[in-house]
Order: C-alpha cells, then structure tokens, then sequence
C-alpha cells in the first residue's frame, strides 16, 4: 500500500505524514489487538487440544493396561484349558489301559471256566458213560430180586470197579 504525500517547502508536509503516521498506528494496533486475540484464542483452543491429547492418552493407557490384564487371562486361561486336557487325556488312557487290562485277566478268567466246564463235561460224560455200560452189562437176575440193589460200576479195563451205595 502505497501513499503519496503531497510536497511542502522543506519536504513533505508534516500534517499528512503525520495524520497517516496515526492511521497507520492506530490499523497496527487494532489488527495487534485482533491477532493478540486471536493468539489467546488459539491458546485456550491449544491447552483445551493439550488437556485432550492427555485425557485421551490416560484412557489409551488404561484401554492398553486392560488389554494387556485380558491378554494375560486368556493366556493363562488357556495354558489351564491346556492343563485340564492333558490331564483329562491321561486320565482316559490309565482307564483304558486298566479297563483293557481288566477285560484280558476276566477274559483270561473266563477261558479258564470254559475248560473246566469242558473237562467237567468230559468228565461227567465218562462218569455218564461208565454208569451207562454198567446198567447194560448188569445181569438180569440181580433186576428180578431185590429193587433196592445197586448195579456195581464197570471200568472198561477192569470191568468190575465198585457199587454204588
């Protein structure tokens, strides 16, 4: 912005310089009054910004302290789940190791009856067997006497054992 003074005899007229001395003061002091306005402004809008920034830092800092107490749970919680599990395994196998081991001795046990019933049935079929042959070799006069007469038992090697009582 450009002025042009008008010329007096000594140089410029001191008036105007004056009176533009003055206008310009007074544009300076009121656009300082603007900006040093405008400068508090700015301030308070800045430690409102400042006071912000810290509370939303606080809260980033709490929000990462409860993430981090989450991050540790879960993780313990898992290691426990993972605890558990395992223990759950070992315990499954022991039973079935013992409920196998059970099922080989009772099976064992039951292999065991099976042929103490065959030879009890052997046995009582040669018993069957004996007591049959001796029924049929038994004279027929020992029938007509007395009925309370026992047939004596006959062995195929010996063909006479012993009378039944």
């Amino acid at each position: 912005m450009r002025k042009s003074f008008r010329k007096s005899l000594f140089g410029f007229k001191p008036a105007e310089v004056e009176s533009e001395l003055k206008q310009l003061s007074s544009e300076y002091q009121s656009t300082l009054a603007a900006l040093q306005l405008e400068v508090e402004k700015k301030q308070e809008e800045l430690k409102k910004a400042e006071e912000e920034v810290y509370e939303l830092k606080k809260k980033i800092n709490e929000y990462v302290a409860r993430e981090h107490m989450i991050a540790d749970v879960f993780l313990e919680a898992q290691k426990k789940a993972t605890q558990i599990e395992e223990e759950a395994r070992e315990t499954a196998r022991r039973l079935i190791e013992e409920t196998e081991s059970e099922l080989r001795k009772k099976n064992q046990e039951l292999v065991g009856l099976r042929e103490k019933v065959a030879h009890f049935k052997e046995e009582f079929k040669k018993v069957l067997d004996k007591y049959r042959f001796s029924l049929e070799t038994v004279a027929p006069e020992h029938l007509s006497g007395d009925l309370l007469s026992y047939p004596k038992l006959v062995d195929n090697k010996n063909k006479e054992r012993s009378t039944l009582p």
